[in-house]
């Protein structure tokens, strides 16, 4: 019987000890522009807005995932959320949060010349590119004519 209570609280002890919260202190990925300064993928102010920003800052934590066929989606990894058309108004070209399956989810990636890694990401709702302009908080489209290059890392 002893033995039973001593295991217990010995395991209850390992739990305690490694009840830290996931704060995503290593591995966190982020996708940045590879040429304009690298400003970053953000839901800024947690969302729903993709916003640009600095590199390094919890609401930078985006994931490319492969959906199979040449299509892929973003994933804002703190909402499990997606980069789509803002509010999931299939008219508005403004990049924000979308559930999985909302409009504009959906992107195919094109690769880079002269960048290893980069890509571009083309919108399939629209037709046109992820891009933004090279400022804090400048808004990120998803109809745009730009090339603007992205490289996944970690931070």
């Amino acid at each position: 019987m002893k033995r039973i209570i001593l295991s217990i609280l010995m395991a209850a002890g390992l739990a305690l000890g490694t009840s830290q919260s996931p704060a995503h202190a290593s591995g966190m990925t982020e996708i940045c522009d590879s040429i304009i300064g690298g400003y970053c993928l953000n839901a800024w102010n947690g969302g729903p807005l993709v916003k640009a920003y600095t590199s390094g800052v919890q609401n930078d934590y985006f994931q490319v995932n492969s959906l199979g066929g040449g299509l892929y989606d973003i994933e804002d990894m703190n909402t499990g959320t997606y980069v789509g058309d803002y509010n999931n108004d299939r008219y508005d070209a403004k990049a924000g949060l979308v559930g999985y399956g909302g409009w504009g989810y959906r992107f195919q990636e094109l690769g880079c010349e002269g960048i290893t890694g980069g890509v571009t990401f083309v919108n399939v709702h629209w037709g046109g590119r992820l891009s933004a302009s090279d400022s804090d908080g400048a808004q990120f489209y998803l109809n745009t004519n730009s090339n603007q290059c992205f490289l996944q890392k970690s931070f």
